[in-house]
């Protein structure tokens, strides 16, 4: 690295950093703050897009992300405690419009695309639930569920081919 620059340099207006994702080519950096994400052109350091989430129940903010850099696509989820205020949402990263949002029945700790960008996989906890769900990441319809995990599946990563899921 010839130049280091930290994340404090990446605050907005927004809020606090909760997490960060630097796009494989290195020119876009993804932040996420309690209400918002941020997407930066890295290249002139100037935000490119921000999607301001205060609507549709993301009453306790954002958890955390999933990026699909090829499919420009972002998913972001928050883990209300009240069932009915838990939020998952898939955003047009060029736009910052909602491709599609949907109500989820527990918490979401986790989530990441597959390399194909058809499936957006999570990783729940809450209470004695531990289930790793399939989506599909168009429509966000359930196409299946993992179940036998003893403990919240806090973690997801899927094999560059596809063919390997590690909860």
């Amino acid at each position: 690295m010839n130049e280091f620059k930290g994340l404090s340099q990446w605050a907005n207006d927004c809020d606090y950093v909760r997490g960060a994702v630097i796009s494989p080519d290195a020119k876009v950096l993804i932040t996420h703050h309690p209400h918002c994400v941020s997407i930066w052109d890295l290249p002139s350091g100037r935000v490119a897009g921000k999607v301001i989430l205060d609507d549709l129940g993301y009453i306790a903010g954002i958890d955390d992300m999933a990026v699909d850099f090829a499919h420009r696509r972002i998913a972001c989820w928050n883990g209300a405690d009240t069932p009915g205020n838990r939020l998952l949402r898939l955003v047009d990263m060029a736009t910052g419009d909602t491709i599609k949002s949907r109500r989820v029945p527990e918490c979401i700790q986790a989530a990441s695309f597959d390399p194909s960008g058809r499936f957006l996989v999570t990783g729940e906890g809450a209470g004695d639930r531990h289930l790793v769900r399939v989506w599909s990441a168009d429509a966000l319809d359930e196409v299946g569920t993992l179940k036998g995990h003893e403990n919240s599946v806090g973690h997801i990563a899927i094999s560059p081919d596809g063919s390997l899921l590690a909860t």
